[in-house]
């Protein structure tokens, strides 16, 4: 939502629904739009229930937090920009879930390789521009659990290369914002 010329990030739906959220100042980070998420949310729903949650490249939390506020039952987030894991940190206060998160001051995919920790649902949202996507893919798939998925948003010029341990079950394209909805090879 945009309230003069200044991005408001918001839960949209769910317990939390119409709760503010801080966003961090600067182009670093991009948050999702509202119709995106929307979009993003209403066609993951039935996997929502429950879920275990990873926000890879999390910036202001507001997947995972929107993700909670939905039904997942825990979201993992990671972090490595120190501005942006701050203003993370206030958002989970605010919605008073620290006992539903773990907010990480890490590199997600230093920790996507070290973690023995398995996921419902991962939303991968890293800078675009960096190349980051494919490492971290082949090491999530991994860290699936059956019948879990990986969203990613990317940007056209971007395009994730997808490794054969997974493949894409749906693709979605929202002006220059796209959603690739990933999952395991074995359970298409």
């Amino acid at each position: 939502m945009l309230i003069c010329g200044v991005v408001v990030l918001r839960i949209i739906a769910g317990n939390l629904r119409g709760l503010n959220l801080e966003t961090p100042d600067g182009l670093d980070t991009r948050p999702t739009a509202d119709r995106v998420k929307e979009a993003l949310f209403s066609s993951i729903m039935p996997l929502l229930s429950g879920a275990k949650v990873l926000d890879a490249f999390s910036g202001s939390g507001a997947l995972a937090l929107e993700a909670i506020s939905r039904g997942a039952d825990f979201a993992v987030m990671c972090e490595n920009n120190k501005v942006a894991f701050s203003v993370c940190k206030k958002n989970i206060e605010k919605a008073r879930l620290k006992d539903k998160t773990r907010l990480l001051l890490t590199d997600a995919l230093s920790y996507i390789k070290t973690t023995e920790e398995k996921f419902d649902i991962i939303f991968l949202d890293p800078p675009y521009a960096k190349g980051l996507y494919e490492e971290f893919l082949i090491h999530a798939t991994e860290k699936l659990n059956r019948g879990g998925i990986i969203i990613a948003e990317y940007e056209e010029a971007h395009s994730p290369v997808i490794p054969p341990s997974l493949t894409a079950i749906k693709q979605k394209k929202y002006g220059r914002c796209n959603l690739l909805y990933l999952s395991g090879v074995d359970e298409t």
